[in-house]
């Protein structure tokens, strides 16, 4: 399976913004689809957000303190031999980096 850029879930329409609080996880550590990849914290609560797939993280796009938006790139999980760079660049661009 390809990799994929893992984004920010739509969390409602009440919740305009989501802080990254930390990581659960490192770069290169292999996840199960479920397992929880990060925690955050909305104007409402702090939750952990699950990875959508099994893999290895390849990347991570957003640091704690990181204010992010429904959609936003924060990761990319695919097989442990894929390429990522291309993935990263799209990934980035989005962030306007």
């Amino acid at each position: 399976m390809a990799s994929q850029i893992v984004r920010v879930p739509a969390l409602g329409a009440a919740i305009a913004n989501v802080t990254i609080i930390r990581w659960l996880v490192t770069e290169g550590t292999s996840v199960a689809q479920g397992d929880p990849l990060l925690e955050v914290e909305t104007d409402k609560m702090n939750m952990e957000i699950p990875a959508d797939r099994g893999g290895v993280l390849h990347r991570i796009l957003a640091a704690p303190g990181t204010v992010t938006v429904d959609g936003q790139p924060l990761a990319i999980i695919g097989d442990a031999d894929d390429d990522v760079g291309d993935l990263a660049a799209q990934a980035l661009a989005e962030l306007g980096g």
